[in-house]
């Protein structure tokens, strides 16, 4: 295989204006008549190739199709050796003018494209046999899962209708419908992060004790707390919050600690 080159002179050259093609390679066939004014052949008889310029121009470059027929069927490349001096720019060479493209562009370059193209194809055709089959599975799948459903319920359908007592069915409706009605009015629970909120407010800061624990019930809040020696100053200072009221405090004293057990309880019985 070789790479073929003329001399400038024996091309045809122009250059035209045409914004919209940023591609070196083949002319497109509708710019070929802005050629009429400078070539002196009929511009159908003319393969040409062109090259942006960067400014909205294209430098065009073409033979005569006779001619490009004649060309030796190993040639890779058909190329000019230079550049006339009106096309000269920065970064165009002759290389890029390669006029064996298109309907004339050699066979071991076409057939390679071919190849390459035929691989895309096959991958992209695998990919999606494999994207529809992992469907297909999935399908099936909640096809099984759904005839599955569908036993279960034909199943326990033909045994609630199979019963030998109706008005047991009737009976447990009736039980299912007051559970219901009963939470529908229950009160909500209580938000014990309220009272909680209320108990920590009314703690004793300026007396040293040391909480064990605090629970929040229905029945109110019951605490415990150790304070070193006497008891008597932590539950003075403890106030009971609005609403509420403190029980008879119950002591243990041990190794001078004493641990105090409190019991809480609303003023209007609901905490």
């Amino acid at each position: 295989m070789t790479r073929t080159t003329w001399p400038a002179d024996r091309f045809y050259w122009a250059t035209i204006d045409a914004h919209g093609v940023k591609r070196t390679g083949e002319l497109p066939a509708g710019l070929l008549p802005m050629l009429d004014e400078d070539a002196p052949v009929n511009t159908a008889d003319l393969h040409a190739v062109c090259v942006p310029l960067g400014d909205g121009r294209l430098a065009v470059c073409a033979a005569e199709r006779s001619e490009l027929a004649e060309i030796q069927p190993d040639a890779l490349s058909l190329t000019p050796d230079s550049l006339p001096h009106f096309i000269e720019s920065p970064g165009v060479f002759p290389a890029q003018f390669n006029l064996l493209v298109g309907p004339f562009e050699p066979r071991p370059i076409g057939a390679r494209r071919i190849k390459r193209h035929a691989f895309a194809a096959a991958t992209v055709l695998l990919c999606g046999l494999l994207v529809a089959t992992g469907l297909h599975r999935r399908a099936s799948r909640w096809s099984e899962q759904a005839e599955s459903a569908r036993v279960a319920a034909v199943r326990l359908a033909a045994t609630v209708s199979a019963a030998d007592r109706p008005e047991d069915l009737t009976a447990e409706a009736a039980r299912l419908r007051g559970t219901r009605d009963a939470l529908a009015k229950a009160a909500p629970p209580p938000d014990a992060s309220l009272v909680l909120a209320a108990v920590l407010h009314a703690w004793p800061a300026n007396v040293p004790s040391k909480p064990q624990s605090i629970s929040v019930g229905q029945s109110g809040v019951s605490f415990s707390v150790a304070v070193e020696g006497d008891a008597a100053a932590f539950l003075k200072a403890f106030s009971p919050p609005p609403g509420w009221s403190l029980d008879e405090p119950r002591l243990n004293t041990a190794d001078k600690v004493t641990r105090l057990a409190l019991q809480l309880r609303p003023a209007g019985g609901t905490p």
